[in-house]
């Protein structure tokens, strides 16, 4: 199902482009704690456009989110230079 970012249609920078994963991941968790059974894991992510050395990449930030503890871990792509 599909979460709204909250964020720009573009993202632009690490900062913006993890805030629209994270606003993504807290709409995905209101929608699955309505919903029984509910899954052991919930994942968002987000991809936006990253200034790095050697140029811009486009990536993505990724957050899985596990129910039963809460605990998260937030990782972003490798990207892809253009």
């Amino acid at each position: 199902e599909s979460c709204p970012s909250l964020i720009n249609e573009q993202p632009y920078g690490h900062e913006e482009t993890l805030l629209g994963a994270r606003n993504r991941l807290k709409a995905a968790l209101a929608i699955t704690m309505s919903r029984h059974p509910r899954p052991d894991y919930v994942v968002s992510m987000e991809n936006g456009i990253v200034d790095m050395a050697g140029g811009s990449f486009d990536l993505a930030w990724v957050i899985v989110h596990r129910i039963r503890d809460g605990a998260e871990a937030a990782v972003p792509s490798a990207g892809v230079q253009f």
